[in-house]
């Protein structure tokens, strides 16, 4: 059986081992509850989310405004979607450059081996004993603030996770009887990379992206706090919190919102990585 057709095989029984995890399906509702709300952002808001309001400032939940308002009479529901839709597209941006910075370079080194794997493994070994986000301060503090910058600084020090996981796989399977028949038919390495070693890794790269996404999450609101992520008047739920931090005195009910829905949206993200996890690991049990 060819690495695509055992890779397919593996998706469908982890797959169904995945659905019978109500924690799981739970995870999987609440992050396209997400996906939904933020691609509907703009028909879902009830106020635009940087109308200033002073005489409204500080107000608690009302029928005009469900969760309040904010230090500038801003609407908190209003900047919750929009935060939202802030976060899961930085979140996707993280993500993809760590994905295209990782895994290609992590399957040539696991395939190849020799001295450029060595090379490649001390290099990330380098960026994984360093503190993550005191590296994407750094390298925000060098490109400058902003949204983008920040994912890319969070994508780049994200980088080596997927480095080593896919340069494990690759180095796993090399030697397998059906890449050498691969090879003998004389298929390029990148084919062999994408086509055969690359489907049978999918399970654990698919488990590092959601822990990964967890991380991005709170590496964004961590930034957004700081004031290196998101511009205002762009709403953020970090940025919501810092607002609400530094006037929790005046109003601490802005604070409950946000807060909340970057802990279950981390935790969606966890939860859904161990149930992929578990659903893996448990291929190798008899009658599987």
């Amino acid at each position: 059986m060819t690495g695509a057709g055992r890779a397919i095989r593996l998706q469908s029984r982890t797959l169904r081992r995945l659905l019978r995890s109500r924690a799981a399906i739970a995870s999987i509702i609440f992050l396209a509850l997400l996906i939904a709300v933020a691609a509907l952002s703009p028909v879902l808001m009830p106020h635009d989310p940087a109308r200033q309001d002073l005489l409204d400032r500080f107000q608690g939940p009302s029928w005009q405004h469900w969760l309040g308002s904010d230090s500038l009479g801003r609407d908190n529901l209003s900047r919750l979607i929009q935060g939202t839709r802030v976060t899961l597209w930085a979140a996707f941006e993280a993500i993809g450059l760590s994905i295209a910075l990782g895994i290609p370079v992590g399957l040539l080194a696991g395939y190849v081996g020799g001295v450029l794997d060595s090379v490649l493994s001390r290099i990330a070994d380098v960026f994984l004993a360093l503190p993550p986000l005191i590296l994407a301060l750094a390298i925000v503090g060098i490109s400058g603030p902003g949204l983008t910058n920040a994912m890319i600084a969070v994508g780049i020090v994200l980088a080596p996770r997927f480095f080593r996981v896919a340069r494990a796989a690759a180095g796993s399977v090399r030697n397998e009887t059906y890449i050498e028949a691969t090879r003998a038919t004389g298929c390029s390495t990148t084919r062999i990379l994408f086509r055969h070693v690359l489907p049978n890794s999918s399970g654990p790269l698919l488990v590092q992206v959601t822990f990964a996404l967890g991380l991005v999450v709170i590496a964004e609101a961590s930034l957004s706090f700081l004031g290196l992520g998101a511009a205002p008047p762009t709403a953020s739920w970090g940025g919501m919190v810092q607002d609400a931090f530094e006037n929790i005195y005046s109003s601490s009910f802005q604070l409950i919102a946000p807060s909340v829905m970057i802990t279950l949206t981390i935790l969606a993200f966890s939860t859904l990585g161990d149930a992929l996890r578990d659903a893996l690991g448990r291929q190798s049990r008899v009658g599987d």
